[in-house]
């Protein structure tokens, strides 16, 4: 009975011991501390570069576009364009909306009220596949993906995306945004070439160089009109 007393006992004190360890603390630790306890991403160590270039051998790019202020509604288009040795081969893909959109916000009293505001930026993703570049054009009233489809001929071809930095709107007037465009390849220097810029803003005889000389090339672009 007496050896039966203390088995009880021990195993009383083993559950408070066990019940005391399990007390409960705020986790005052980052939210990325708490997604990676273990530091198996080492995320302290990794910035935005490094996750853009990850996302780039994954072939996914982003281009985002920020808007100057709209004070009034717009219609917006959107435009892809395939031209072939420089000359656009149809009227290509257009999409139509305006530039506002919707969002809720509750009331004290627990009511949702809807109001409008104008876009700030439009954002696309791109993602590589072998015959194909998937792109996704957003908004804050649409998202739109849909693939442009590359011509391969020879082996050592390739197509890159290309980016405007200048990209802001102009009432009445179409403004390129991206291109995709396929290398060519140089005779003189028996080697498959391709333009150099990566912000056709910013350098004309560049860009002139990539669409005289590209064989394929697809042009993303929109327009703010009345």
């Amino acid at each position: 009975m007496k050896m039966k007393s203390i088995l009880i006992l021990l195993l009383l004190l083993t559950v408070i011991v066990f019940v005391h360890g399990q007390e409960y603390k705020q986790n005052l630790h980052s939210q990325e501390a708490k997604q990676d306890k273990f530091n198996m991403y080492q995320l302290d160590r990794i910035n935005k570069a490094h996750l853009v270039k990850a996302l780039e051998m994954a072939g996914v790019r982003i281009f985002h576009f920020p808007l100057k202020p709209f004070n009034k509604k717009y219609q917006l288009t959107f435009y892809i364009n395939e031209y072939v040795t420089g000359e656009k081969v149809d009227d290509g893909n257009e999409f139509s909306m305006d530039n506002t959109y919707s969002y809720y916000e509750k009331t004290k009293n627990n009511e949702t009220i809807e109001y409008r505001d104008y876009i700030e930026s439009i954002t696309c993703y791109t993602k590589e596949t072998d015959s194909t570049s998937l792109i996704t054009i957003e908004t804050y009233n649409m998202n739109l993906t849909l693939p442009v489809k590359k011509q391969i001929t020879r082996e050592s071809q390739s197509y890159y995306w290309r980016s405007y930095s200048q990209a802001d709107w102009v009432l009445n007037e179409t403004i390129p945004l991206l291109v995709y465009a396929s290398s060519w390849y140089d005779e003189k220097t028996e080697f498959e070439r391709f333009c150099g810029a990566t912000d056709l803003s910013l350098n004309a005889e560049d860009t002139k160089e990539l669409l005289d000389s590209s064989p394929h090339y697809f042009v993303v672009s929109y327009k703010i009109f009345e």
